[in-house]
């Protein structure tokens, strides 16, 4: 016997005035048979010397809740054209529009939560007022009166003023995204081998979000309703060139690249909350009178680097690889943003030599490899476990103290930091025996860091 069935014969054996004969159980009110519907459409083409593609997206969810749905709209286009044998060219660009609605669960209480309220209340309490003829009471706009046991036409020991379902109908919680991603990059043929590629990708996202708890009923009734809005955009955007050189002699094979990117983003972020609304209708801030709070703030950082790399391998047996990195961070102060870094490595296919050919039944390949380099970090952290993207300076919090500026300090700066450098030794050996069906693996890796960046706890006597 199901969980529903089982409440249908409770409430049939129930004697309360308060149980109407004809009333749903409160799940079938709360809960739902969502519809999901999904579409896409993609149209692809090219020839010799392009080809092109372009999709279409779009999906629909009713979800399980009242105003618990989620739509996305999406598109796609990408294409890529030979101009001739020295030029080719590329782009990609994509769309996402989502709006979702969600459940407005106050952090206050559990009772605006239909899952926890169904396993909560007793199955004798209704959804709506009744009458003692037991006819639903309507408003007067002819819709049914939702019952808060609150003594109105009968008292709930359990969540009284409280009803999810009627929670659901008032509040809300909507969620709008915006996402573009551009990608678009050139490659020249320069001369046999000697190659140059410039890449540019742009990322923007935007999110509208809008709370409202109703001042009629429930956690906010108490302080008129409250209303939440943030607004934010996150934007990056990385260029990159490269110049590449890969040609084979014989049996040797070189492979040199020398680059320049630079990376950039930027975090814009509003938030304002109100409570006391005039209309329980409407959750705009024109509707509202007493301003609870409101911040804002813009984060940006960027990182500019320039690199090189060289690949040597003879007769696939011997193989050598260098590379050097310099890179500056906006996270530190000026005269300590760069940090360089580089990498050596050697691997010896010892498999392929002569003095090996007795063990050709057996072993498929064996190679020994060793490499050491060294990498750098720039993220810190502050005090509450958030990126930080001016260490170097120190930071304040601007209150309000009756109509004056209450300062104080909030994160103390660093001047003298700079990268974070971990550097990495590594030897290991690699086999694969009889036919692929053996792989063995020894490795010593060795790791020391150096500057590490991290927040230190300051004691308050130190602001």
């Amino acid at each position: 016997m199901g969980l529903r069935q089982r409440r249908n014969d409770r409430r049939q054996r129930q004697c309360d005035h308060r149980t109407p004969p004809l009333e749903r159980p409160l799940e079938d009110e709360a809960l739902r048979n969502g519809f999901r519907q999904e579409y896409n459409l993609t149209v692809s083409g090219g020839n010799e010397r392009s080809n092109h593609f372009l999709s279409l997206g779009y999906l629909d969810d009713e979800g399980i809740v009242a105003n618990s749905d989620y739509s996305r709209l999406s598109m796609r286009a990408s294409g890529n054209y030979d101009v001739n044998k020295y030029l080719q060219v590329n782009g990609n660009i994509a769309y996402a529009r989502g709006e979702q609605n969600a459940l407005n669960i106050s952090s206050l209480s559990n009772y605006s939560n239909p899952f926890s309220f169904i396993q909560s209340v007793a199955p004798i309490y209704p959804v709506y007022q009744y009458d003692r003829s037991g006819n639903r009471v309507l408003d007067e706009n002819g819709k049914p009166v939702y019952d808060f046991g609150d003594g109105t036409m009968g008292a709930r020991a359990y969540a009284p003023n409280q009803n999810p379902v009627a929670s659901n109908d008032a509040n809300r919680n909507s969620t709008l995204t915006d996402n573009i991603s551009i990608r678009a990059g050139i490659t020249v043929n320069i001369w046999d081998g000697l190659k140059f590629q410039a890449n540019g990708g742009y990322d923007v996202t935007n999110i509208n979000r809008n709370q409202f708890m109703t001042p009629s009923f429930g956690d906010a009734q108490q302080v008129g309703g409250r209303g939440y809005k943030t607004r934010s955009r996150m934007d990056t955007y990385t260029i990159n060139e490269l110049l590449t050189y890969v040609k084979t002699f014989g049996k040797h094979t070189i492979d040199v690249m020398a680059g320049h990117e630079n990376y950039y983003y930027a975090y814009n972020y509003l938030y304002n909350a109100k409570h006391m609304f005039f209309d329980p209708t409407i959750d705009e801030f024109n509707n509202a009178i007493v301003m609870d709070n409101m911040n804002s703030y813009t984060q940006k950082t960027s990182i500019e680097s320039v690199f090189g790399r060289i690949n040597y391998n003879f007769d696939d047996r011997y193989y050598i690889s260098a590379s050097i990195r310099g890179d500056g961070s906006s996270r530190f102060a000026p005269g300590h943003r760069w940090g360089t870094f580089w990498s050596l490595g050697a691997s010896w296919r010892f498999s392929k030599e002569s003095f090996m050919e007795g063990t050709r039944g057996w072993l498929d390949n064996a190679s020994l490899r060793a490499s050491y380099g060294t990498v750098g970090n720039d993220a810190i952290l502050d005090s509450d476990g958030y990126a930080n993207y001016y260490p170097y300076l120190n930071q304040y919090s601007v209150e309000n103290a009756d109509g004056a500026f209450s300062v104080s300090k909030w994160y103390q700066g660093n001047p003298e930091l700079t990268w974070e450098k971990s550097a990495n030794f590594n030897i290991g050996l690699t086999g694969v025996l009889f036919n692929n069906l053996l792989n063995l693996d020894v490795e010593y890796f060795y790791k020391h860091t150096s500057d590490m960046l991290y927040n230190v706890p300051q004691p308050p006597a130190a602001a």
